[in-house]
């Protein structure tokens, strides 16, 4: 044999880690495994209420271009209507049929 020399044919005694060190171990890895969880099922909550938002952002948008198209044909109109004459007249309703186009155009596309 080169150089080795063999000591005892028996095993070596494996001690054993405490019990107590292992429960805390597989405790913390399964908090760790449940925060992990959470945070992806807060990651997809928030994916969700942001798409939720963009679209009701987007809404709001169109239903507030489209009442302020209304309220502003309807101030030209109460304006006009004060003093009425016939380049008024034909202003304000060029003013209307111009706001209807813009809505056709836009629920259109």
């Amino acid at each position: 044999m080169s150089g080795f020399k063999v000591v005892s044919e028996r095993a070596a005694e494996v001690t054993p880690i405490s019990p107590g060190v292992d429960e805390a171990r597989l405790a913390a890895a399964k908090a760790q495994e449940a925060h992990q969880q959470a945070a992806r099922y807060l990651v997809t909550a928030l994916q969700v209420v942001s798409q939720r938002f963009i679209t009701a952002l987007a809404l709001a948008w169109h239903t507030a271009f489209t009442a302020a198209l209304a309220l502003s044909a309807w101030w030209l109109w109460s304006t006009v209507l004060v003093q009425p004459d016939t380049p008024k007249l034909a202003g304000a309703t060029l003013y209307s049929l111009f706001c209807l186009s813009v809505e056709f155009l836009r629920r259109k596309s």
